[in-house]
């Protein structure tokens, strides 16, 4: 499995734990989306460097230095996210 899949796996888990201890499920539910997002996005930025550095194409290049750059933004917006702040 990789990693992605184990994390979300944990946390689901651990919701599935808080709700048997009577915590709120829709803000577990939206805390669980919000730190699943967050590693599908560190997924994406790690996919996104490790092309960029097996690839010596320069067409290539460029479009794989904007997709680091966009991966990046997309990480930082899900941070904001899980620390309860705007991007």
């Amino acid at each position: 499995m990789s990693f992605p899949v184990d994390a979300m796996h944990a946390i689901r888990l651990a919701i599935a734990d808080l709700e048997e201890e009577g915590f709120g499920t829709e803000d577990l539910r939206e805390g669980s989306d919000a730190l699943a997002e967050l590693v599908k996005a560190g997924d994406r930025v790690t996919a996104a460097f490790r092309a960029l550095g097996l690839d010596n194409s320069l067409i290539n290049r460029s479009r794989l230095s904007k997709e680091c750059e966009d991966s990046m933004v997309a990480l930082d917006t899900a941070l904001a996210r899980v620390k309860g702040g705007a991007a």
